[in-house]
């Protein structure tokens, strides 16, 4: 299996380093690099494609070890040595996006960690409780830290960026014809929208069934059925829950943040083409749902 690169998956373009499935397998004596982080992993499973090198260190499950409710979370990430060598000095830091600059009283998402062991014996594996709070609307991902010694005490360091992002915390919502077309017509929702026209990827095209399923974002957004005049296209919508602070864009005016959106397919010379449209009443949560759909379906 090959790792596909998108913003959800982690592409690693180094030598003896593989990505495949909800694990992520590093190979030893292997330089590291993430080149864009993965905040939701696809498929099943801890597969070595390479032969005749043995794997380190072995990072997963992350999605079926989280559980989610309202604006908290909950995730277990698990470490585990596969080498025949104990990993020395292992330290695993979280941080906040620098999207989200350096003020920790502002930050949109509050991380708190559990410890792990300082050393990973072989073939022992150890777990990390992650409590995620979601104060307000956000971008981008937290990042992950990894830092330890091979057993012939080289240094290894590993950024990454941890599978958090804001439709974790969103709810589907139905709306109404009528109620759709009030909010998508609303003032505050076209003084936000925000748009992307980006290109469908092979693997979605032709399939409105597995594109409708893709820009759900896992349950996040509804699919609103007879409201587009053109069947091909989706209309969806969703709600993120607020917080009773006086933070900026947490306070919205309909008691929750409301995200209205249009999938629309380009037909004759744009066809293989997506636009994407994002109406909310808060800027930043469009600007959200905007990139991860993108990212989801290009």
């Amino acid at each position: 299996s090959v790792c596909q690169e998108s913003e959800f998956l982690p592409a690693f373009r180094v030598r003896g380093t593989h990505c495949v499935g909800k694990s992520l397998v590093l190979w030893a004596g292997i330089e590291s690099r993430v080149r864009s982080g993965g905040p939701i992993m696809r498929q099943r499973g801890v597969h070595s494609t390479s032969v005749g090198e043995k794997p380190t260190l072995v990072l997963g499950p992350l999605t079926p070890a989280s559980h989610y409710t309202g604006l908290e979370g909950q995730l277990g990430i698990y470490y585990g040595n596969k080498s025949h060598g104990v990993l020395q000095s292992f330290q695993v830091s979280l941080q906040p996006s620098r999207a989200w600059g350096g003020d920790a009283e502002h930050v949109p998402l509050v991380i708190a960690a559990s410890t792990v062991e300082g050393r990973l014996a072989s073939r022992q594996q150890t777990c990390q409780e992650v409590n995620v709070k979601c104060r307000c609307p956000f971008q981008g991902s937290p990042l992950m830290e990894i830092q330890f010694l091979l057993p012939d005490n080289t240094p290894r360091t590993l950024h990454l960026k941890l599978p958090v992002v804001v439709s974790k915390f969103m709810e589907r919502r139905t709306f109404s014809a009528q109620d759709f077309f009030s909010l998508w017509r609303n003032e505050s929702f076209i003084l936000h929208e925000v748009t992307s026209i980006v290109d469908l990827a092979h693997r979605l095209r032709g399939s409105l069934i597995h594109l409708a399923r893709c820009v759900q974002l896992g349950g996040a957004l509804e699919l609103l059925t007879g409201l587009d005049a053109n069947p091909d296209n989706l209309v969806l919508s969703g709600v993120l829950p607020s917080r009773d602070s006086g933070a900026e864009d947490v306070k919205p005016a309909f008691g929750v943040s409301i995200v209205l959106a249009r999938i629309e397919l380009g037909t004759g010379r744009y066809r293989g083409k997506l636009r994407i449209a994002i109406r909310s009443d808060s800027h930043r949560l469009a600007q959200a749902l905007r990139h991860l759909i993108a990212a989801q379906v290009s």
